[in-house]
């Protein structure tokens, strides 16, 4: 792809995290839902992110850093925009990230819906 010049020199890809649950399409109640992942790099930081799945817009955005557990509860934080509706689709991703230096990955997007 093609972007503006930029004055990154170098950086670190990692791997994936790899979505666990929710699996895709599947269905969950927006009060019990729990996001679990693993990660193939041992741990460190992450950044969750959920979006409404037909508009595209983030709902919530959590930063969080383990090296053992990884799961994290929706909304742990009180902190999403807007609560999940039942009847609609949503998707997720979990970043590793390296704070302060260029390194991450990005998993892929995995969809649920809320029941």
């Amino acid at each position: 792809m093609e972007s503006q010049p930029s004055d990154t020199i170098s950086f670190e890809l990692y791997f994936k995290p790899r979505l666990i649950s929710p699996g895709n399409n599947s269905e969950v109640g927006a009060d019990t839902l729990i996001f679990r992942w693993d990660d193939p790099n041992g741990g460190g930081d992450f950044v969750i992110r959920v979006k409404n799945a037909q508009t595209d817009s983030l709902i919530w955005i959590y930063s969080y850093r383990s090296f053992s557990i990884f799961s994290v509860r929706f909304n742990i934080d009180s902190k999403a925009r807007e609560n999940l509706t039942p009847g609609r689709q949503y998707k997720w991703r979990v970043d590793r990230v390296q704070f302060g230096q260029n390194a991450g990955s990005k998993s892929n997007w995995g969809v649920f819906n809320v029941k």
